[in-house]
């Protein structure tokens, strides 16, 4: 399968060192600045993907909390990050 994974890198964040999310998987990647370990978020809807990728006046933070804190997004710990 392919990988459409949107990397949403020219933000400035204290909160999140990287962002990929990919709209097809409904999935998003995160790596956090006080930590080496990389989250990724399943069950993410398509569109918020989207609206974080192509809304550059989005706070990757506040991002965050509001959508993948939700009780029906998923999220595993997949590696480590560096």
């Amino acid at each position: 399968m392919q990988n459409y994974g949107i990397a949403v890198s020219d933000r400035k964040s204290s909160c999140i060192r990287s962002l990929v999310v990919d709209p097809v998987e409904k999935t998003a990647t995160v790596a956090f600045h006080h930590n080496d370990e990389v989250y990724k978020y399943s069950n993410v809807p398509t569109l918020e993907c989207l609206r974080v990728a192509y809304q550059e006046d989005i706070s990757l933070g506040k991002w965050f909390h509001r959508v993948l804190n939700q009780p029906e997004i998923f999220f595993t710990k997949t590696s480590f990050g560096y």
